[in-house]
């Protein structure tokens, strides 16, 4: 029940990050004056939204590994960096669907 628990977290985490990709895609053309992280937006501003798309599918990727090796090595471990990062992620979900573009 737990390891269930961990895998549907970790795997929420890959889902909102895929999403929000797919909203940088989907707005593109305005996707570099909206853009808050700053790393985001210049990678974004000095390489275009191609190389930004590849970047964030293999940080996320590698991100996701880590934490599902962390678990298989220790249980603590992975929880530990799971849960802050699927709290983010569920913060960042929110954000991006319920703030307004200032």
């Amino acid at each position: 029940m737990v390891k269930k628990l961990f895998l549907t977290l970790w795997f929420c985490i890959g889902i909102i990050s895929l999403f929000d990709l797919y909203l940088a895609i989907e707005y593109q053309d305005i996707i570099e004056d909206h853009e808050e992280n700053p790393i985001a937006k210049a990678i974004i501003v000095s390489h275009g939204l191609a190389v930004f798309s590849v970047v964030k599918i293999l940080g996320t990727l590698t991100a996701m590994w880590f934490m599902l090796k962390a678990y298989q090595f220790s249980n603590k471990l992975g929880w530990a960096l799971t849960l802050p990062i699927f709290l983010f992620q569920t913060w960042l979900l929110w954000y991006l669907l319920f703030s307004v573009p200032g």
